[in-house]
């Protein structure tokens, strides 16, 4: 399986990552814990991997073989302030405050492939899929809207949230 709903990522800011395995919902046990880089943002996990974004420090990837040691492989660089991060099928998708969108698919023991980019020319905080729709939360406008095609992305538009409820 491509992600273990058994198995639970927190990102503690400095106080690290802790994955909680919830085979034993009542009181779960720490399956693993780490320190990501400075500045993370996001955590996912991937079979024996995790993946952290950590704005201008790029994409970090962990080995989580020996989950009683995790350890770093190396880092992905990226184009600019990689925030946001999903799993998306076999696809890791990393939003970036800079304006792009980066596809990368992941390689066991090593950093992930480059897929595709695209230059969107806005903030992408934050990215959910949903289907062939992308939608990226933009704290300029609200959230952008791109529909993935066979020649690439194309802007749908974007719509303002209209502040907070």
């Amino acid at each position: 399986p491509f992600a273990d709903p058994s198995l639970l990522p927190f990102a503690f800011g400095p106080r690290g990552v802790y994955a909680l395995d919830v085979r034993q919902p009542g009181v779960p046990p720490v399956a693993y814990a780490f320190q990501p880089p400075p500045f993370f943002h996001r955590i996912k996990v991937v079979g024996d991997q995790a993946y952290s974004t950590a704005g201008a420090h790029g994409l970090h990837v962990f080995s989580l073989a020996d989950r009683t040691k995790p350890a770093e492989i190396g880092v992905l660089k990226t184009e600019g302030l990689a925030r946001g991060l999903l799993v998306v099928d076999d696809e890791l998708w990393i939003g970036d405050v800079l304006g792009w969108l980066l596809i990368t698919r992941p390689v066991e023991g090593g950093l992930p492939e480059r897929i595709e980019v695209a230059d969107r020319g806005g903030h992408a905080w934050d990215v959910a899929v949903v289907g062939k729709y992308v939608y990226l939360a933009n704290s300029q406008v609200g959230f952008g809207v791109l529909k993935r095609t066979s020649a690439g992305f194309e802007m749908l538009g974007e719509t303002f949230s209209g502040g907070y409820t």
